[in-house]
């Protein structure tokens, strides 16, 4: 999004006859729920919650029975069906369609910008999700008609409603070029965006990834965005580990576990986690400091005979290879 999905969030009052209430988000995130006997509707600021570097919104739709998703064409659901294509637009189908009953308004209009005292009462009235609950029909009809006219809600709906369908074309076609948070995995699909990357290595010799003018940083190691440290760190701590462990399990086992040998899985297979967080790290900093004293000691030997012997070294970077190291120089550059 353009702005901080936070102050959207705070403006979705109702779905159909249903509150939005506040959800319990971890970390420092923020959200609201609206909870049916068939589905939840969740919306929550994403980049919050996981200190991501642009502005993301997630909605959501949790369906709880599946007797509801008949409506839309789809019956007996099973994982494998998620694998055929042409589901997909009947759930986009129904996402829109629980988005368009919902009650939002825009932003950017507050109770102060009107000078007639009628539209001011209804409007400080409509934002109150429990003041719909006991109006009849008619009276609620008329209400909502003229509050969406006051709040700028058509408005803001078509807006959000083409967000969302651009996104479902983005998730659902492989021949889009998309590109990742992460340069060394595919992120998880909901947070994947297309926007320009360009890894970088700043004046402290720390690697980060820019991103539409954010600086991201990533362990030199690993490869991997550092959450949860120092800004003025150069690779993953065991702090940053943890937090790969208890967020990404899967990138947690498949690149930094494998940091581990077998011979110390037998010898601490007791161990608690934090033990093998600091193995870890004592791994990750081993790979760090040894690359760069034997890439060292090779550029000086490949200055000293002269480039006529190495050709193909006048394509690399002997400052990147002398701060990044090791094998992933070579993959990186």
């Amino acid at each position: 999004m353009d702005y901080d999905p936070t102050e959207l969030i705070k403006c979705f009052v109702l779905y159909r006859n249903t509150s939005f209430e506040k959800l319990k988000v971890s970390e420092h995130g923020f959200g609201k729920v609206a909870e049916t006997s068939n589905f939840d509707i969740k919306v929550y600021n994403k980049s919050l919650q996981y200190n991501l570097p642009q502005h993301l919104l997630r909605f959501e739709v949790k369906v709880k029975k599946m007797v509801f998703l008949k409506r839309y064409g789809i019956e007996n659901l099973t994982f494998s069906d998620l694998a055929k294509q042409e589901i997909y637009p009947l759930f986009k189908k129904m996402l829109l369609d629980i988005f368009d009953k919902i009650l939002l308004y825009n932003p950017d209009i507050t109770s102060d910008k009107f000078t007639n005292n009628q539209d001011r009462e209804l409007f400080l009235f409509a934002i109150n999700p429990d003041n719909w609950q006991n109006l009849d029909h008619r009276r609620k009809s008329e209400k909502l008609k003229r509050f969406e006219q006051l709040a700028g809600s058509g408005e803001i709906k078509e807006i959000f409603k083409t967000k969302i369908s651009d996104k479902w074309e983005m998730l659902t076609r492989p021949d889009k070029i998309t590109t990742y948070l992460d340069i060394s995995k595919p992120d998880k699909i909901t947070t994947f965006y297309s926007l320009q990357e360009r890894l970088q290595i700043n004046d402290t010799g720390q690697n980060h990834l820019t991103i539409n003018g954010y600086n991201v940083l990533l362990c030199k190691v690993t490869g991997l965005r550092i959450h949860d440290q120092q800004p003025s760190t150069t690779n993953l701590t065991e702090k940053g580990i943890k937090w790969y462990y208890e967020n990404e399990p899967e990138i947690y086992k498949q690149k930094l576990e494998s940091l581990l040998t077998k011979r110390w899985f037998s010898r601490h297979r007791s161990e608690e986690m934090e033990a093998y967080f600091e193995e870890i790290y004592h791994q990750i900093r081993s790979r760090l400091s040894t690359p760069r004293s034997n890439l060292k000691l090779g550029l000086k030997r490949l200055e000293n005979k002269g480039p006529k012997l190495f050709p193909t070294v006048e394509l690399l970077s002997p400052e990147k290879l002398r701060i990044i190291g090791g094998d992933m120089a070579f993959n990186q550059i």
